[in-house]
C-alpha cells in the first residue's frame, strides 16, 4: 500500500513539473506581446496580364477555370497554412509568443481583418482565416445564447465548427492604406523617373542576358513590359509549366535581374515619405489606441516592398532581399510589447513566405532605431521625421484623385452669392 503510495505521489509529482514547464515562459524584459499586426502578399495566383509567352503560350482562364489574377488552388493551400503557422505563433495556448489575453478562437473584440479590394487578396485573407480558426473552433450559438447545448461548443452555427469572419475593405480608388504610393502622384512621379534612368540603365548594362531572355521567349514588346514577362514566367514555373529549355536553366539569373530591377524601383528615394504614410501612421494609431489584440491586412508584394522602402530598411546590407519582390505570403509584422508599468516597445519582424515557422527581427537602423525593440515613442517620432507625412493629399498632389476629393472639398472656401 505504502508503494503505491509513492508511485502516485511521484506521478503527480511529474506531472506538476511537465506542466510547470509546459507553462514556463522567458520573461521578456520589453514586457508582454500585447498586439500583433500583420502585412502579408496574397498567395499564388494566376498572371493579372492577357499577354502570354510567344515560345510557351498557355491560356490561363481556358485551363483553370479562374479569371485573371486571381487566387489559385495552391494558393489556398498557401494561405491556410500561412495561417496555420500564425496560430502556432500567436494565439494557441502553447505558442511561443501568445498575444496576453487573445482568445484562440474568433472575437470580434480581439480581431480585425483588412484587405485590398482585389480578389486574390479578399481570397488569401479567407483561407488565412481557416487556418488561424481551423474547424471546431467556430463556437458561435444559433438560437439561445443561455441555453447549455446551444452555446456552440456541441452545437455550431457552421458545419464542422468552422468559423467564418468578416474581412473589411474599400473601393480601389480609395485604397491609400495598402496601395498609397499607387494613388500618390508624387511618388508615381518618382517611380516612373527611375524606371527611365536607373532601371533601364541596369538593363542596357545587362543587354546581353535581356536579349537572350527576349529571344528564347519570343517577346517582341521589350524593356517597358519586362515585368509583365517575367510574371508569366514565375506563374508558369510556379505551375510546372514552363518549357524552355533557356530560361530554366538560367532561372537563378532571371529572379536576380528581377530584384535588382526591383530594389531600384522601391527604394527610399522613390517610396520616400508618402509611399505609405497612411499604412505607418494607422499601425501606430493602433498601437496606441490597442482597441484589437491580433489586426492582419491581406495585400501584395508592392505594399511590403513600399512599407521596407519607407522604413529605410531594405537600404540596409542585412535586408538586400526585401528590395527584390516578396514570395507568395511574405509578410512583416509589427509585434507590440508593453511593461507593467505602460511602456510599449514594437518590433518588426518578416516571414519570408507561406510557410515560415520562425519570423526573422528587422531593426530599423537606418530609420534611427539600433535595438531590435524600439521603443513606441521613439518608433512615432522617426517616422514623422523620415516615413510620414501630416498632409499625404498635399504631398502627393493629388487633387485630381478621388480618394483626395473629400480632403479638397473641405478646404474649397465658399462663395457667397445674392440674387435680385
Amino acid at each position: 500500500m505504502k508503494s503505491i503510495a509513492v508511485l502516485l505521489f511521484a506521478f503527480l509529482l511529474g506531472c506538476v513539473i511537465a506542466q510547470a514547464k509546459k507553462n514556463t515562459q522567458p520573461v521578456n524584459p520589453n514586457g508582454s506581446l500585447v498586439q500583433v499586426q500583420i502585412i502579408s502578399r496574397h498567395c499564388d495566383r494566376l498572371p493579372s496580364a492577357s499577354s502570354k509567352i510567344p515560345a510557351d503560350p498557355i491560356d490561363w482562364q481556358l485551363v483553370s477555370g479562374l479569371a485573371l489574377g486571381d487566387l489559385t488552388g495552391l494558393g489556398q493551400q498557401q494561405c491556410r497554412e500561412l495561417g496555420e503557422h500564425l496560430r502556432e505563433r500567436y494565439l494557441s495556448e502553447d505558442a511561443s509568443s501568445r498575444i496576453s489575453g487573445i482568445t484562440a478562437n474568433y472575437n470580434a473584440s480581439m480581431f480585425s481583418f483588412r484587405s485590398t479590394n482585389f480578389d486574390r487578396a479578399l481570397n488569401s485573407m479567407q483561407t488565412i482565416a481557416l487556418g488561424l480558426f481551423p474547424d471546431k473552433t467556430g463556437d458561435r450559438a444559433t438560437v439561445n445564447y443561455l441555453a447549455k447545448n446551444d452555446k456552440g461548443k456541441k452545437k455550431w452555427a457552421l458545419p464542422h465548427g468552422q468559423q467564418a469572419v468578416p474581412i473589411h475593405t474599400v473601393a480601389d480608388d480609395y485604397e491609400n492604406l495598402l496601395l498609397g504610393f499607387t494613388y500618390c502622384n508624387t511618388v508615381q512621379k518618382r517611380y516612373n523617373t527611375a524606371f527611365g534612368t536607373k532601371a533601364l540603365a541596369y538593363l542596357n548594362a545587362n543587354r546581353t542576358f535581356v536579349n537572350q531572355l527576349y529571344t528564347a521567349t519570343g517577346w517582341t514588346t521589350g524593356d517597358l513590359t519586362i515585368s509583365t514577362l517575367i510574371d508569366l514566367l514565375i506563374v508558369q514555373k510556379a505551375h510546372n509549366m514552363l518549357n524552355i529549355k533557356w530560361v530554366n536553366d538560367n532561372w537563378t539569373q532571371v529572379l536576380k535581374m528581377r530584384d535588382d530591377v526591383l530594389s531600384l524601383l522601391y527604394s527610399y528615394d522613390v517610396m520616400g515619405k508618402e509611399g505609405s504614410s497612411v499604412l505607418i501612421q494607422t499601425l501606430i494609431e493602433n498601437m496606441n489606441s490597442l482597441n484589437k489584440k491580433y489586426i492582419h491586412y491581406s495585400a501584395h508584394d508592392s505594399t511590403l516592398q513600399a512599407l521596407t522602402g519607407s522604413l529605410k530598411l531594405n537600404q540596409d546590407s542585412d535586408y538586400a532581399f526585401l528590395g527584390g519582390q516578396p514570395n507568395y505570403g511574405a509578410h512583416i509584422v509589427a509585434e507590440l510589447y508593453q511593461t507593467a508599468a505602460g511602456n510599449k516597445t514594437v518590433r518588426f519582424m518578416h516571414g519570408n513566405q507561406f510557410d515560415s515557422t520562425s519570423l526573422t527581427p528587422l531593426i530599423l537602423k537606418n530609420l534611427g532605431c539600433q535595438t531590435e525593440y524600439c521603443p513606441l515613442e521613439t518608433f512615432t517620432q522617426l517616422t514623422s521625421q523620415y516615413s510620414t507625412t501630416t498632409n499625404w493629399c498635399v504631398d502627393c498632389a493629388n487633387k485630381g484623385k478621388v480618394v483626395c476629393a473629400p480632403y479638397f472639398l473641405s478646404v474649397v472656401t465658399p462663395c457667397t452669392t445674392s440674387t435680385n
